[in-house]
């Protein structure tokens, strides 16, 4: 079997985490495989060329992150995605693990209900298989009459396919996200912002975690507000390592604490948007409190259901 990966960053911190899981499930079924990985930004546009429009794929792959977010089909990454399909029209199509990203008080509203996006999901999610990673993304779906399958993010197959059971460690960690930077940095001003930054200091102050980024440019903003200066976690394989290594854990950015979770791991995650459902959806929690660590503990996960549902669609795309 040939691959095409369309995904964004599979070397990074957080993306990284779900390109791994990907590769796991997809192996479980199809074996070892071939595969290109187109990485695609989300502000350029992609010329036909670097789609490989010679290769013959058996199947594209759309991995993780969001797709499904306010006027998503008048960006580019939406065209460039509409694109890949039209000169890959022969190969199977797979949304895997896919999303929404809007903010909170908009989670429900008639955002991605319009008609032109309706019609934009039809044109494309008609031509695949799809399963999505929260229940937002698949109210929309449904809804525009897509049929989708709700599972876990593959990123929750990071370390392999096994349930994990979760080892007590002493290391607590903080991942420091600033929100003001981020995809959804609309908003982040205020009393908001006031008490995002108070939950991570009342946790750096409780716990005494050490504390990781993803960026450098997030360096600045921990140091203001007494958070030390941030380790940058550097690739997902050290994402994996330093959650190995956990105790607590405190976390902005989701992908950094889905392995945390995974372990069984007692972490919280502060909802920056809707993103956070690919959590909370299936157990996690949310961190309004730092009295809520009161209550965690180490416990056993097992995700081997969704593995099974996975499989069983794969299959049947062989």
């Amino acid at each position: 079997m040939k691959i095409l990966f369309f995904a964004p960053d599979h070397t990074n911190s957080t993306d990284g985490v779900i390109v791994q899981g990907t590769h796991n499930v997809l192996r479980s079924v199809f074996g070892e495989y071939e595969f290109d990985y187109l990485f695609f930004d989300r502000a350029e546009v992609i010329e036909e060329e670097k789609l490989n429009p010679n290769v013959k794929y058996d199947l594209v792959v759309i991995t993780g992150t969001p797709w499904i977010w306010d006027q998503f089909n008048k960006s580019v990454k939406w065209k460039n995605l509409i694109k890949c399909f039209e000169v890959h029209k022969e190969s199977k199509k797979l949304f895997m693990g896919i999303g929404s990203c809007l903010f909170p008080e908009a989670e429900y509203i008639d955002i991605c209900e319009r008609q032109e996006e309706t019609d934009a999901f039809k044109e494309i999610y008609s031509q695949a298989v799809v399963i999505v990673r929260d229940q937002i993304a698949y109210n929309k779906l449904t809804k525009a009459g897509i049929k989708c399958e709700l599972l876990v993010c593959p990123s929750y197959f990071c370390y392999g396919l096994d349930p994990i059971q979760p080892k007590e460690t002493k290391q607590n960690v903080l991942i420091w996200y600033d929100p003001t930077m981020g995809l959804s940095r609309c908003g982040w001003t205020g009393k908001k912002l006031d008490d995002y930054i108070k939950l991570n200091q009342e946790f750096h102050i409780k716990y005494k975690p050490k504390v990781y980024t993803h960026l450098i440019c997030e360096v600045e903003m921990a140091e203001k507000y007494g958070l030390g200066i941030p380790e940058l976690i550097g690739g997902w394989k050290n994402t994996l390592k330093i959650m190995e290594s956990a105790n607590y854990v405190l976390s902005g950015r989701v992908h950094c604490s889905v392995p945390a979770f995974v372990q069984g791991k007692p972490v919280g995650l502060l909802q920056i948007d809707s993103r956070s459902h690919t959590l909370s959806d299936f157990g996690g929690t949310i961190i309004t409190s730092i009295n809520q660590f009161k209550t965690m503990g180490h416990n056993h996960r097992d995700f081997t259901l969704y593995l099974s549902k996975y499989q069983e669609i794969l299959r049947k795309l062989i």
